[in-house]
Parts: C-alpha cells; sequence; structure tokens
C-alpha cells in the first residue's frame, strides 16, 4: 500500500546540490517532495482545501531554508517537521488553535462473503476506517503501515519515541480490525478469531 517509497529515498546528492544553490536539483528536490508533503498534511487536517494551501506554504519554507538542512537527519523528516509547524501555524492563523480532530463518519459498508475480500477490497476497507481514526492514531498509521517507514524513522519525524509510535500503530490497527470485523463478522468464521 505504499504509494510513496520513490519519494522516501531521496538522494543525498540531490538534496546537496539545492543546498548548493542548484535551482534544477532544487526544483527536482520539490517535485520529489511535493506529493509526500501533500499527503502527510491532508491527513493531519483532513481537510483537502487546507491540505492544498499549506502545501504550498511548505514547499516555499522548504525552498528558502534549504541552506539550513544540515544533513543529520533525513531530508523527509525535515520536510515533517517543517510540515507540522506549518499545520500548527496555519490554524494559529485561521482559527486560533490546532487543527480539528476530525471524527469521520463511517459509511456503511456492505457486508461481504470471505472469499470475496481480496487485496483491493481489504485496501479500501482500511482506507475508509482509517478516516475515523483519531489524528496521532491516524498520522502514525499512514507513515508507518501505509507509507512504509520504520517506527524509528516515525519517532523522528513526530518528535516520539519508538514505543510511542508502536502503542499508537498497535491502536489504531486494533481499531481497524475491530471495524472491519463488525461491518464483516463472516471473516471471523473465515480466518478464525485472530485476524
Amino acid at each position: 500500500m505504499n504509494d510513496t517509497g520513490a519519494v522516501r529515498d531521496i538522494p543525498g546528492a540531490l538534496v546537496g546540490a539545492a543546498r548548493a544553490g542548484d535551482e534544477l536539483a532544487m526544483e527536482s528536490l520539490l517535485r520529489l517532495l511535493y506529493p509526500l508533503v501533500s499527503r502527510w498534511i491532508r491527513v493531519k487536517t483532513g481537510s483537502p482545501e487546507d491540505a492544498e494551501d499549506v502545501t504550498q506554504e511548505v514547499m516555499l519554507r522548504i525552498g528558502k531554508y534549504i541552506d539550513r538542512f544540515d544533513g543529520r537527519a533525513k531530508v523527509t523528516t525535515w520536510a515533517y517537521q517543517i510540515t507540522a509547524n506549518e499545520v500548527a501555524d496555519h490554524y494559529r492563523r485561521c482559527s486560533g488553535g490546532a487543527p480539528p480532530e476530525h471524527e469521520a463518519s463511517v459509511p456503511a459498508t456492505p457486508a461481504m462473503a470471505a472469499e470475496e475480500i481480496d487485496d483491493r477490497t481489504a485496501a479500501e476497507l482500511v482506507k475508509t476506517f482509517f478516516e475515523a481514526l483519531p489524528g496521532k492514531q491516524r498520522e502514525v498509521f499512514d507513515l508507518a503501515d501505509l507509507q512504509g517507514f520504520r517506527a524509528s524513522e516515525v519517532a523522528d519525524m513526530l518528535g516520539m519515541n519508538a514505543a510511542t509510535v508502536r502503542t499508537h500503530l498497535f491502536r489504531a490497527r486494533r481499531v481497524i480490525r475491530k471495524k472491519i470485523l463488525e461491518f464483516n463478522p463472516e471473516l471471523v468464521e473465515a480466518y478464525g478469531r485472530d485476524m
């Protein structure tokens, strides 16, 4: 389910060239980071409208401050920190606070026979229930399970310790599993209670 894998491994030479003022390298770096930053913001805010505005601001900040990137962390970790700060700043400017905790309502999901559950259907069910997770669980689940970052990378990106990341991830997985089984109880029979 990782649709951003190519973005995670941005070549150090590209980052170095961008830091040195190479405009083509900077354009390439921003083009690689854009979909990742946009996704992070959509996950953090739950608002496509806010995501578009904030993504533009983050891209401007990355371009403006790339010379401050010291290379001790991955550029994606650095970009994530800029993204988190810009989301917080956006909500302070616009609404005087943090992004609203959106609790998406869980749409009616038709029950289906266990043999009808394929990888694509399972992925759609996960996406449906993902939206209803609390903010931090949603963020950790997206970074770890959907984007494929390791717990230690997620911890660096979010400024948490790895144990806290694993706790949020465990809780998110448990909620999604429970919701899938609630809407599709035949899966318990087909795959057992340990699913």
